[in-house]
């Protein structure tokens, strides 16, 4: 399977950031001939980097900051009516000042996601959002679905590894980016088709 993220958003604490370009991933589920049981298999995550605007430390000129989304080592589909992924994601943000190791989130400790199609369970006090179920789309080429994955039930974990590791820059970038921050005060919305990709294809 190949889902593309063509649009929505990922709210980190006060860190609000637009999805400006694609974000593609690859899975599959393997079944075990013994038990009977798929296996939830993770492929490939490709994203661009996007323009954080105004910038993280608010000058879109000097100090932009880019993000990218990085699979973070977790990945499941639970079964149930909606359709769920469990996802582990890191945002990799750069820039001169920042370098190109500055994480929120690591494959030690991600941002966790548990994204529906349905209406989530967000901690008492954020009200829920819901999501779109799937739709076939198409059936030359054959797209599966039309969807749109949400959650506002996770929490964030700070930065790390920013400015070449130094510990300053870290709480710097955590202080702009209001993170670490509780479930509840963060948001994912994808937007996205999902289609049947050969074995063959995969990366």
């Amino acid at each position: 399977m190949e889902a593309i993220v063509t649009s929505g958003t990922f709210q980190l604490g006060s860190f609000n950031q637009q999805i400006t370009s694609p974000i593609k991933m690859t899975f599959a589920s393997a079944l075990n001939p013994d038990t009977q049981l798929y296996t939830p298999i993770f492929g490939k995550m490709q994203a661009s980097k996007m323009l954080v605007q105004p910038g993280i430390f608010g000058d879109p000129i000097v100090t932009a900051v880019y993000a990218q989304p990085e699979y973070a080592g977790v990945f499941d589909q639970p079964t149930g009516p909606d359709f769920h992924i469990k996802l582990g994601m890191r945002i990799r943000l750069s820039n001169p000042f920042l370098g190109g190791s500055c994480l929120i989130g690591s494959s030690s400790n991600p941002i966790a996601l548990n994204l529906t199609t349905g209406t989530t369970s967000p901690p008492a006090g954020t009200a829920p959002i819901t999501g779109k179920a799937a739709t076939i789309v198409q059936r030359t080429p054959f797209v599966i679905r039309s969807a749109t994955h949400v959650d506002n039930t996770f929490a964030v974990p700070g930065a790390n590894g920013c400015g070449l590791g130094v510990g300053l820059v870290d709480a710097i970038v955590n202080l702009q980016a209001g993170v670490p921050a509780a479930a509840g005060k963060n948001q994912m919305v994808f937007n996205e088709y999902i289609g049947q990709k050969a074995y063959t294809a995969l990366p």
